[in-house]
């Protein structure tokens, strides 16, 4: 440190690490109300030059002592204030009590460049984060986002006229104080201040300012403001400083995808497809355009405006169909101009339109509609097939019962009667009792076998003891042996594949079937053909008979019973016959696991 005498106008001292300084490269020089000149070096540590020409060095805490400490104020109250690089701020109190503000304390800032004091002896710090005003047991951040022209604050001065002058690396900013006090004093988080930018184009050397020593600029006696620039001083004199213009105005140039260009004015509608397009738009003036920052939004999509600092574009992509609305205004030194808007639409794919999605909207709930209508539709359907069977069950017992009842009157009864009056008579009659006993033994006897016969036709026995094929052969075989007609065989199943309820479906709709050709086919010849696949089994019953007409035949009882055992198998029967074509029953049953394939039996007469 070297000392200047202004009475003999020389330099009488020079002060180095021999006199107690921890290095020679000096940082900041303070001096306090009390004469004392507080010293910091670049290689750490906190000295005081008393008034009694010693340097001694003041003892920080552990941690603090290394800091690099750069910049030094001295408030009001006589309570000297250090900045550091990195460390946050110290406190050093009139009693040396220290203390040490960092991010545990709140504050938001890593350096701490320069100190200022209100009117309300509240402190304001320039960091590198912004400005930043303290307040008993708060700090406030003000940055960009809060009007501010830039961030990093080197050096706060306060002209004659109220202003505050901050330098940084782009220029120097000017807001005036009592803006920043209303701000802190009453503004929400989203309050901004005006602020006025001046660099190169209002004269100074360089907009570059430097920092990181202190002091980074000095306040004359006679108003004037001096700042270091990488290029020399920047001299202020705000008396010299122009009115500043809030007269802005704004214009949007055009919207443009690809090679296609739309002006303000016309009907803009955006092709499904365009991912990419942008707005531009411009701000003329002639004072200077550098400090215009714009903020635009685009209504639609996002309500929110959105700072474009300086640039002259608003890019978009990937908009959902609609109508949109930009808007786009100019601000400097916190005045805005008038909102420009543009409005356009983007237009939606066919499947993006309000009709396709109501047409799909309709389908759906029509859809949703046949559905439950089919549901409710089989359920009903299910239903009276249900009915059907039992319907059928009920005349096929009514049947029955009426045959029963048709065989013990007209058949059993009758011979048992004429037996009962051979026994009668014989009685009476010695000579002829053995003659009329022998007749009554052949009358029982036939009422015997014609008991067995109705018994087999009512109940066949059981499958399982004698099997499907050869129960099917003795159906048949009554047919067979008075000479009714000629039956063909062809029998592929494996009746133990098959369970006892199913043969016993097979025997009665074989039985159905075989009555119905002795009733009405007339024919000569019958073929019989049971299949079986991995899927279903195959019944084919065909005759040579006459045939008739599907169309204008009245079906009977026997063929609802065929049709009704059937619909518990899930199965179909298909019909074809013709008059003079004979008569041929299909009868497909799906089948649950697989039944092998056999070898097939020959085709032989019965």
């Amino acid at each position: 440190i070297d000392r200047f005498n202004r009475i003999t106008g020389r330099f009488d001292k020079h002060y180095t690490e021999a006199d107690g300084l921890q290095n020679n490269s000096i940082l900041c020089l303070l001096t306090d109300s009390q004469g004392r000149i507080w010293i910091t070096t670049r290689l750490g540590g906190l000295h005081r030059l008393d008034t009694n020409d010693r340097i001694t060095a003041f003892q920080l805490p552990f941690g603090l002592g290394q800091s690099n400490l750069i910049s030094l104020f001295e408030d009001s109250k006589k309570v000297l204030w250090i900045g550091t690089r990195n460390a946050g701020l110290i406190r050093i109190d009139t009693d040396d009590q220290v203390l040490h503000y960092h991010t545990a304390e709140g504050l938001m800032a890593d350096i701490v460049y320069s100190f200022f004091e209100d009117r309300q002896n509240q402190l304001w710090l320039g960091t590198d984060k912004g400005l930043v005003a303290m307040s008993p047991g708060r700090f406030r951040l003000f940055t960009t986002d809060s009007g501010l022209r830039f961030n990093e604050t080197y050096r706060i001065l306060e002209d004659e006229e109220g202003y505050l002058w901050m330098s940084g690396n782009i220029g120097i900013q000017r807001i005036l104080l009592n803006d920043l006090m209303n701000a802190k004093n009453y503004g929400g988080a989203d309050t901004r201040v005006r602020a006025r930018l001046f660099n190169t184009n209002d004269g100074m050397p360089n907009s570059e300012t430097n920092g990181g020593f202190y002091p980074a600029g000095w306040k004359m006696k006679d108003g004037t403001m001096w700042f270091p620039t990488s290029a020399g001083m920047a001299v202020v004199n705000e008396r010299m400083i122009s009115e500043e213009s809030n007269e802005l105005d704004i214009h949007i140039q055009s919207l443009r995808y690809a090679d296609q260009e739309f002006f303000q004015g016309q009907s803009i509608r955006i092709p499904p497809g365009v991912s990419n397009f942008e707005i531009r738009y411009t701000s003329i003036d002639f004072a200077k355009a550098s400090d215009i920052r714009f903020y635009y939004r685009l209504k639609g999509f996002n309500e929110e405006w959105t700072a474009a600092g300086n640039r002259h574009i608003a890019y978009f992509s990937v908009l959902e169909p609609g109508n949109y609305v930009f808007e786009v205004r100019a601000e400097r030194y916190g005045y805005f101009s008038p909102t420009a808007v543009m409005n356009f639409t983007v237009r939606p794919y066919f499947y993006q339109t309000t009709w396709f999605r109501a047409m799909v909207a309709v389908l759906l709930a029509l859809g949703i509609i046949g559905v439950v209508a089919w549901l409710r539709l089989s359920a009903k359907r299910k239903i009276e097939q249900q009915q059907r069977i039992t319907m059928a069950q009920i005349h096929g017992q009514e049947k029955e019962r009426q045959f029963i009842s048709a065989e013990l009157h007209d058949s059993v009864n009758q011979q048992l009667t004429t037996a009962k009056l051979f026994l009668d008579f014989a009685k009476s009659n010695e000579a002829m009792s053995l003659e009329l006993m022998a007749k009554s033994e052949k009358v029982i006897q036939s009422v015997i076998n014609n008991i067995r016969t109705l018994c087999n036709s009512l109940t066949p026995p059981s499958l399982k003891d004698i099997g499907l094929k050869e129960a099917l052969e003795d159906l048949v075989h009554s047919y067979v042996s008075v000479g009714r007609f000629r039956v063909n065989w062809n029998f592929q199943m494996d009746p133990a594949e098959l369970t006892e309820e199913l043969k016993f479906t097979l025997f009665r709709i074989t039985q159905e079937q075989m009555q119905n050709v002795v009733r009405h086919s007339t024919c000569k010849n019958v073929w019989l053909e049971f299949l079986s696949s991995p899927t279903q089994l195959l019944v084919n019953i065909r005759d040579d008979g006459q045939g008739f007409d599907p169309k204008t035949q009245r079906f009977g009882l026997g063929f609802e019973n065929i049709k009704n055992r059937l619909l518990l198998y899930n199965g179909k029967l298909e019909l074809k016959t013709a008059p003079g074509k004979g008569c041929a029953l299909m009868i497909t049953i799906p089948l649950r696991k697989v039944t092998p394939l056999h070898p097939p039996d020959p085709v032989r007469p019965v």
